[in-house]
Protein backbone atom coordinates (compact mmCIF):
# COMPACT_ATOMS: atom_id res chain seq x y z
CA UNK A 1 0.00 0.00 0.00
CA UNK A 2 3.08 2.53 0.86
CA UNK A 3 4.67 1.15 -2.56
CA UNK A 4 1.48 2.29 -4.41
CA UNK A 5 1.18 5.92 -2.17
CA UNK A 6 4.55 6.20 -3.59
CA UNK A 7 4.26 5.52 -6.89
CA UNK A 8 1.57 7.87 -7.30
CA UNK A 9 2.83 10.73 -5.76
CA UNK A 10 6.39 10.20 -7.55
CA UNK A 11 4.19 10.38 -10.53
CA UNK A 12 2.16 13.82 -9.36
CA UNK A 13 5.16 15.34 -8.68
CA UNK A 14 6.52 14.44 -11.45
CA UNK A 15 4.18 15.27 -13.60
CA UNK A 16 3.84 18.94 -12.11
CA UNK A 17 7.61 19.40 -12.74
CA UNK A 18 7.02 18.49 -16.32
CA UNK A 19 3.86 20.78 -16.11
CA UNK A 20 6.23 23.53 -14.48
CA UNK A 21 9.36 23.25 -16.85
CA UNK A 22 7.17 23.27 -19.76
CA UNK A 23 5.26 27.11 -18.48
CA UNK A 24 8.65 28.47 -17.33
CA UNK A 25 10.18 27.48 -20.95
CA UNK A 26 11.18 30.17 -23.67
CA UNK A 27 8.62 30.82 -26.00
CA UNK A 28 8.76 30.43 -29.60
CA UNK A 29 9.66 33.45 -31.27
CA UNK A 30 8.10 34.40 -34.62
CA UNK A 31 11.23 36.12 -36.82
CA UNK A 32 11.57 37.29 -40.63
CA UNK A 33 14.76 35.42 -42.03
CA UNK A 34 16.69 36.11 -45.48
CA UNK A 35 19.56 34.92 -47.06
CA UNK A 36 23.23 35.97 -47.19
CA UNK A 37 23.51 36.47 -51.35
CA UNK A 38 26.05 37.43 -53.80
CA UNK A 39 25.79 40.74 -56.62
CA UNK A 40 26.05 44.05 -57.51
CA UNK A 41 26.18 46.54 -54.62
CA UNK A 42 26.39 50.43 -54.78
CA UNK A 43 27.23 53.15 -52.17
CA UNK A 44 25.50 56.09 -52.92
CA UNK A 45 25.11 59.55 -52.01
CA UNK A 46 21.29 60.76 -52.25
CA UNK A 47 20.73 64.44 -51.77
CA UNK A 48 18.05 66.85 -53.44
CA UNK A 49 18.78 69.00 -56.20
CA UNK A 50 16.99 71.50 -58.91
CA UNK A 51 17.05 71.68 -62.62
CA UNK A 52 18.41 74.80 -63.78
CA UNK A 53 18.58 76.21 -67.23
CA UNK A 54 22.28 77.47 -68.07
CA UNK A 55 21.96 79.64 -71.34
CA UNK A 56 19.04 82.35 -70.26
CA UNK A 57 18.48 85.35 -71.92
CA UNK A 58 16.44 88.88 -70.08
CA UNK A 59 15.42 90.63 -72.66
CA UNK A 60 15.08 94.51 -71.88
CA UNK A 61 13.92 97.04 -73.45
CA UNK A 62 16.40 98.71 -75.79
CA UNK A 63 14.98 102.51 -75.81
CA UNK A 64 12.04 104.06 -74.27
CA UNK A 65 8.65 103.48 -75.55
CA UNK A 66 5.22 102.51 -75.24
CA UNK A 67 5.62 98.63 -75.30
CA UNK A 68 2.70 96.62 -76.36
CA UNK A 69 0.92 93.64 -75.27
CA UNK A 70 3.40 90.85 -75.18
CA UNK A 71 1.49 87.71 -77.10
CA UNK A 72 4.24 85.17 -76.01
CA UNK A 73 3.61 82.96 -73.03
CA UNK A 74 5.88 80.69 -70.83
CA UNK A 75 6.62 77.63 -72.80
CA UNK A 76 6.28 79.06 -76.46
CA UNK A 77 9.55 77.92 -78.35
CA UNK A 78 11.02 80.58 -80.01
CA UNK A 79 13.16 80.65 -83.05
CA UNK A 80 16.16 83.38 -83.71
CA UNK A 81 14.93 86.78 -84.92
CA UNK A 82 10.72 85.89 -83.83
CA UNK A 83 9.06 89.70 -82.91
CA UNK A 84 8.92 89.67 -79.12
CA UNK A 85 7.71 93.28 -78.10
CA UNK A 86 6.95 96.27 -80.14
CA UNK A 87 7.56 99.44 -78.81
CA UNK A 88 6.01 102.49 -79.81
CA UNK A 89 7.59 105.98 -79.46
CA UNK A 90 6.06 107.80 -76.48
CA UNK A 91 3.25 110.43 -76.81
CA UNK A 92 4.16 113.93 -76.15
CA UNK A 93 3.11 116.33 -73.46
CA UNK A 94 -0.45 117.43 -73.50
CA UNK A 95 -0.54 121.19 -72.78
CA UNK A 96 -3.16 123.25 -71.09
CA UNK A 97 -4.28 126.03 -72.01
CA UNK A 98 -1.77 127.93 -69.76
CA UNK A 99 1.07 126.33 -71.65
CA UNK A 100 -0.29 126.93 -74.74
CA UNK A 101 -0.22 130.54 -73.80
CA UNK A 102 3.44 130.62 -73.26
CA UNK A 103 4.08 128.53 -75.84
CA UNK A 104 2.35 130.89 -77.99
CA UNK A 105 4.76 133.62 -76.00
CA UNK A 106 7.69 131.41 -76.53
CA UNK A 107 6.99 130.86 -80.21
CA UNK A 108 6.94 134.62 -80.78
CA UNK A 109 9.97 135.18 -78.68
CA UNK A 110 11.66 132.58 -80.99
CA UNK A 111 10.51 134.38 -84.14
CA UNK A 112 12.05 138.03 -82.86
CA UNK A 113 14.74 136.46 -82.16
CA UNK A 114 15.43 135.34 -85.87
CA UNK A 115 14.32 138.43 -87.05
CA UNK A 116 17.24 140.62 -84.86
CA UNK A 117 19.76 137.83 -85.46
CA UNK A 118 18.94 137.61 -89.23
CA UNK A 119 19.32 141.72 -89.50
CA UNK A 120 22.95 141.43 -87.29
CA UNK A 121 23.97 138.81 -89.83
CA UNK A 122 23.04 140.96 -93.34
CA UNK A 123 25.04 143.96 -90.95
CA UNK A 124 27.92 141.59 -90.12
CA UNK A 125 28.08 140.46 -93.92
CA UNK A 126 28.46 143.72 -95.13
CA UNK A 127 30.73 144.82 -92.73
CA UNK A 128 33.33 141.79 -94.19
CA UNK A 129 32.48 143.02 -97.05
CA UNK A 130 33.33 146.25 -96.51
CA UNK A 131 36.59 145.30 -94.80
CA UNK A 132 37.65 142.96 -98.02
CA UNK A 133 37.25 145.93 -100.38
CA UNK A 134 39.55 148.33 -98.05
CA UNK A 135 41.75 145.92 -98.15
CA UNK A 136 41.84 144.98 -101.87
CA UNK A 137 42.10 148.96 -102.59
CA UNK A 138 44.95 148.96 -99.98
CA UNK A 139 46.63 146.20 -101.40
CA UNK A 140 46.90 148.04 -104.57
CA UNK A 141 48.31 151.33 -103.59
CA UNK A 142 51.35 149.11 -101.60
CA UNK A 143 52.22 147.45 -104.84
CA UNK A 144 52.53 151.31 -106.22
CA UNK A 145 54.00 152.81 -102.82
CA UNK A 146 51.33 154.97 -102.08
CA UNK A 147 50.58 152.89 -98.45
CA UNK A 148 52.58 151.27 -96.32
CA UNK A 149 52.90 147.76 -95.06
CA UNK A 150 51.62 147.99 -91.63
CA UNK A 151 48.62 149.79 -93.03
CA UNK A 152 48.04 146.78 -95.42
CA UNK A 153 48.63 144.14 -92.57
CA UNK A 154 46.03 145.91 -90.78
CA UNK A 155 43.22 146.12 -93.34
CA UNK A 156 44.35 142.38 -93.91
CA UNK A 157 43.65 142.23 -89.54
CA UNK A 158 39.97 143.84 -89.83
CA UNK A 159 38.87 142.11 -93.30
CA UNK A 160 39.14 138.40 -91.30
CA UNK A 161 37.97 140.00 -88.28
CA UNK A 162 35.00 141.11 -89.73
CA UNK A 163 34.66 137.75 -91.84
CA UNK A 164 34.47 136.22 -88.48
CA UNK A 165 32.10 138.21 -87.00
CA UNK A 166 30.33 137.46 -89.69
CA UNK A 167 29.94 133.74 -90.01
CA UNK A 168 29.27 134.32 -85.85
CA UNK A 169 26.41 136.17 -87.01
CA UNK A 170 25.14 133.35 -89.66
CA UNK A 171 25.46 130.57 -86.81
CA UNK A 172 23.42 132.79 -84.53
CA UNK A 173 20.94 133.42 -86.94
CA UNK A 174 20.74 129.97 -87.72
CA UNK A 175 20.38 129.01 -84.10
CA UNK A 176 17.78 131.13 -83.75
CA UNK A 177 15.85 129.73 -86.75
CA UNK A 178 15.99 126.18 -85.10
CA UNK A 179 14.08 127.83 -81.86
CA UNK A 180 11.71 129.03 -83.81
CA UNK A 181 11.20 125.63 -85.51
CA UNK A 182 11.39 124.20 -81.77
CA UNK A 183 8.56 126.52 -80.41
CA UNK A 184 6.63 125.86 -83.26
CA UNK A 185 7.27 122.51 -82.94
CA UNK A 186 5.72 122.19 -79.26
CA UNK A 187 3.03 124.27 -80.25
CA UNK A 188 1.91 121.74 -83.30
CA UNK A 189 2.10 118.35 -81.23
CA UNK A 190 1.73 119.36 -77.74
CA UNK A 191 -1.68 117.71 -78.34
CA UNK A 192 -0.30 114.25 -76.26
CA UNK A 193 -0.05 112.58 -79.45
CA UNK A 194 2.85 109.63 -80.80
CA UNK A 195 5.24 111.08 -82.92
CA UNK A 196 5.42 109.72 -86.75
CA UNK A 197 8.88 107.95 -85.87
CA UNK A 198 9.11 103.94 -87.09
CA UNK A 199 8.33 101.44 -84.02
CA UNK A 200 10.95 99.72 -82.76
CA UNK A 201 10.74 95.51 -82.65
CA UNK A 202 12.37 93.63 -80.15
CA UNK A 203 13.53 90.30 -81.61
CA UNK A 204 14.50 86.98 -80.19
CA UNK A 205 18.62 86.43 -80.22
CA UNK A 206 18.64 82.60 -80.39
CA UNK A 207 16.36 79.80 -80.55
CA UNK A 208 15.16 79.43 -77.24
CA UNK A 209 11.98 79.04 -75.03
CA UNK A 210 10.20 81.49 -72.91
CA UNK A 211 10.52 81.12 -69.19
CA UNK A 212 8.93 84.49 -68.09
CA UNK A 213 7.13 87.24 -69.39
CA UNK A 214 8.14 89.70 -66.95
CA UNK A 215 6.09 92.94 -68.93
CA UNK A 216 2.39 91.12 -70.16
CA UNK A 217 0.33 94.43 -70.42
CA UNK A 218 1.20 96.98 -72.26
CA UNK A 219 2.77 100.36 -71.22
CA UNK A 220 5.36 102.70 -70.71
CA UNK A 221 9.26 101.35 -70.47
CA UNK A 222 12.21 102.76 -69.99
CA UNK A 223 15.49 101.31 -71.08
CA UNK A 224 17.11 98.78 -69.71
CA UNK A 225 13.85 97.29 -68.27
CA UNK A 226 12.88 93.48 -68.06
CA UNK A 227 10.77 92.30 -70.85
CA UNK A 228 11.14 88.60 -71.14
CA UNK A 229 13.74 86.18 -70.12
CA UNK A 230 14.53 83.37 -72.26
CA UNK A 231 16.38 79.94 -71.80
CA UNK A 232 17.45 77.17 -74.18
CA UNK A 233 16.24 73.79 -73.00
CA UNK A 234 19.09 72.19 -74.36
CA UNK A 235 21.68 73.58 -71.64
CA UNK A 236 19.65 72.01 -68.95
CA UNK A 237 22.00 71.25 -66.10
CA UNK A 238 21.55 69.66 -62.27
CA UNK A 239 22.29 71.79 -59.65
CA UNK A 240 22.72 70.00 -56.28
CA UNK A 241 24.11 71.33 -52.73
CA UNK A 242 25.87 68.40 -50.71
CA UNK A 243 27.78 68.52 -47.28
CA UNK A 244 30.97 69.77 -47.66
CA UNK A 245 32.66 66.66 -45.72
CA UNK A 246 30.46 64.67 -48.55
CA UNK A 247 31.52 67.04 -51.65
CA UNK A 248 34.79 65.72 -50.65
CA UNK A 249 34.29 62.51 -51.93
CA UNK A 250 33.10 63.51 -55.31
CA UNK A 251 35.02 64.46 -58.38
CA UNK A 252 34.46 65.53 -61.58
CA UNK A 253 33.58 63.32 -64.53
CA UNK A 254 31.83 60.87 -61.68
CA UNK A 255 28.78 59.41 -62.94
CA UNK A 256 25.11 59.88 -61.18
CA UNK A 257 21.79 58.73 -61.34
CA UNK A 258 18.83 61.34 -61.07
CA UNK A 259 15.54 60.17 -59.70
CA UNK A 260 11.96 61.04 -58.61
CA UNK A 261 12.10 63.41 -61.06
CA UNK A 262 8.33 61.84 -62.50
CA UNK A 263 9.58 60.32 -65.70
CA UNK A 264 9.08 56.07 -65.48
CA UNK A 265 13.49 55.34 -65.50
CA UNK A 266 15.83 57.07 -63.88
CA UNK A 267 18.20 59.49 -66.09
CA UNK A 268 22.47 59.27 -66.50
CA UNK A 269 23.95 62.08 -65.44
CA UNK A 270 27.98 63.35 -64.35
CA UNK A 271 29.38 65.70 -62.43
CA UNK A 272 30.77 68.96 -64.91
CA UNK A 273 32.05 70.42 -61.59
CA UNK A 274 32.14 71.20 -58.14
CA UNK A 275 32.36 74.81 -56.90
CA UNK A 276 35.47 75.58 -54.55
CA UNK A 277 33.75 78.09 -51.76
CA UNK A 278 31.20 76.49 -49.25
CA UNK A 279 28.32 78.27 -47.81
CA UNK A 280 25.94 78.32 -44.62
CA UNK A 281 22.58 76.94 -44.53
CA UNK A 282 20.25 76.45 -41.77
CA UNK A 283 18.63 72.53 -41.82
CA UNK A 284 15.55 71.70 -41.13
CA UNK A 285 16.32 71.26 -37.20
CA UNK A 286 18.17 74.88 -36.98
CA UNK A 287 21.81 73.22 -37.54
CA UNK A 288 24.13 75.23 -39.37
CA UNK A 289 25.37 73.19 -42.22
CA UNK A 290 28.80 73.91 -44.47
CA UNK A 291 27.28 72.93 -47.94
CA UNK A 292 28.62 73.05 -51.48
CA UNK A 293 27.15 73.79 -55.30
CA UNK A 294 27.96 70.38 -57.47
CA UNK A 295 26.65 70.59 -60.81
CA UNK A 296 25.83 67.83 -63.01
CA UNK A 297 25.08 67.47 -67.08
CA UNK A 298 22.35 65.06 -67.95
CA UNK A 299 23.98 62.34 -70.32
CA UNK A 300 20.80 60.39 -71.92
CA UNK A 301 19.34 62.76 -75.08
CA UNK A 302 17.30 65.49 -74.57
CA UNK A 303 13.74 64.18 -75.70
CA UNK A 304 14.24 61.22 -72.80
CA UNK A 305 13.78 64.85 -70.07
CA UNK A 306 12.05 66.84 -72.31
CA UNK A 307 9.15 67.15 -69.53
CA UNK A 308 11.74 68.56 -67.24
CA UNK A 309 11.53 72.13 -67.07
CA UNK A 310 13.03 75.38 -65.04
CA UNK A 311 13.46 74.43 -60.98
CA UNK A 312 12.12 71.36 -61.52
CA UNK A 313 12.84 69.16 -57.75
CA UNK A 314 14.86 65.63 -58.61
CA UNK A 315 16.81 62.81 -56.54
CA UNK A 316 20.20 63.26 -57.19
CA UNK A 317 21.77 59.49 -56.45
CA UNK A 318 25.96 59.71 -56.42
CA UNK A 319 27.96 56.88 -57.00
CA UNK A 320 30.76 56.90 -54.72
CA UNK A 321 31.55 52.86 -55.17
CA UNK A 322 29.91 49.78 -57.10
CA UNK A 323 30.77 45.97 -56.73
CA UNK A 324 29.60 43.62 -59.01
CA UNK A 325 30.08 40.43 -56.93
CA UNK A 326 29.58 41.14 -53.00
CA UNK A 327 28.98 39.14 -50.46
CA UNK A 328 25.53 41.29 -48.75
CA UNK A 329 22.71 41.13 -46.57
CA UNK A 330 19.97 43.46 -45.65
CA UNK A 331 21.68 45.99 -43.23
CA UNK A 332 18.88 45.89 -40.93
CA UNK A 333 20.07 42.91 -40.09
CA UNK A 334 23.79 44.22 -38.81
CA UNK A 335 23.78 45.06 -35.66
CA UNK A 336 26.55 46.83 -33.19
CA UNK A 337 27.00 44.54 -29.74
CA UNK A 338 30.18 45.87 -27.43
CA UNK A 339 31.66 47.42 -30.52
CA UNK A 340 31.54 44.42 -33.10
CA UNK A 341 28.96 43.74 -35.85
CA UNK A 342 27.01 41.11 -35.21
CA UNK A 343 23.73 39.17 -36.56
CA UNK A 344 21.28 36.66 -35.62
CA UNK A 345 21.40 32.81 -37.58
CA UNK A 346 18.88 29.70 -37.22
CA UNK A 347 20.60 26.80 -36.59
CA UNK A 348 19.57 23.06 -37.33
CA UNK A 349 17.28 23.43 -34.55
CA UNK A 350 15.72 26.28 -35.01
CA UNK A 351 17.89 28.43 -32.05
CA UNK A 352 19.05 31.44 -32.59
CA UNK A 353 22.58 31.67 -32.73
CA UNK A 354 25.04 34.99 -32.66
CA UNK A 355 27.35 35.56 -35.37
CA UNK A 356 29.90 37.86 -35.47
CA UNK A 357 30.62 39.38 -39.19
CA UNK A 358 33.20 41.77 -40.58
CA UNK A 359 31.40 44.51 -42.75
CA UNK A 360 32.89 46.68 -45.37
CA UNK A 361 30.84 49.10 -48.07
CA UNK A 362 27.25 50.12 -46.90
CA UNK A 363 24.29 51.29 -49.14
CA UNK A 364 21.17 52.53 -47.30
CA UNK A 365 19.37 49.63 -47.66
CA UNK A 366 22.56 47.15 -47.70
CA UNK A 367 25.56 45.74 -46.21
CA UNK A 368 28.73 43.84 -47.36
CA UNK A 369 30.17 41.24 -45.43
CA UNK A 370 33.73 40.72 -45.24
CA UNK A 371 33.76 37.89 -43.25
CA UNK A 372 31.69 35.50 -41.05
CA UNK A 373 29.27 34.67 -43.43
CA UNK A 374 28.84 32.44 -46.81
CA UNK A 375 26.46 32.57 -49.65
CA UNK A 376 23.32 31.12 -48.59
CA UNK A 377 23.86 31.62 -44.81
CA UNK A 378 20.26 32.64 -42.93
CA UNK A 379 19.92 35.28 -41.68
CA UNK A 380 17.40 37.31 -39.05
CA UNK A 381 16.51 40.44 -41.10
CA UNK A 382 15.08 42.77 -38.22
CA UNK A 383 16.34 41.51 -35.20
CA UNK A 384 14.67 42.68 -32.39
CA UNK A 385 16.01 43.77 -28.58
CA UNK A 386 14.45 40.72 -26.95
CA UNK A 387 16.25 38.28 -29.00
CA UNK A 388 18.87 36.16 -27.33
CA UNK A 389 20.87 33.19 -28.38
CA UNK A 390 19.73 29.80 -27.80
CA UNK A 391 16.20 30.56 -28.31
CA UNK A 392 13.75 28.84 -30.55
CA UNK A 393 12.36 30.34 -33.30
CA UNK A 394 10.19 30.06 -36.39
CA UNK A 395 10.10 31.56 -39.43
CA UNK A 396 8.09 34.17 -39.86
CA UNK A 397 5.29 33.39 -42.95
CA UNK A 398 5.37 35.79 -45.46
CA UNK A 399 1.43 36.90 -46.49
CA UNK A 400 -0.47 36.04 -49.49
Amino acid sequence: MLRKRIIIWSTLFAVVAVTLAWSLRDPVIEVETTMAMRGPLEVTLDQEGRTHIEDRYVISAPVAGYARRIDVLPGDALEAGDPLVMLEPLATESLDPRRIAEAKAELARAEAEARSAGADSQAAVAAAERARQRHGRLEQAASGGAATRDELDAAAADMRTAQAVARAAAFRAELARAGVDSARARLAIGGGTRTGEPVVTVRAPVPACVLEVRHESEGVVQPGDPLLELGCRASMEIHADVLSADAVNLSAGQHARIEEWGGPQSLAAAIRRIEPKAFTKVSALGVEEQRVWVVLDLLDPPGTWSALGDAFRVLVRFVLWRGEDVLQVPAAAVFDLDGQPQVFSLNASDQLVLRPVQTGHRSPDRVEIVSGLSAGDEVISHPRRELRAGQRASRLQAAD
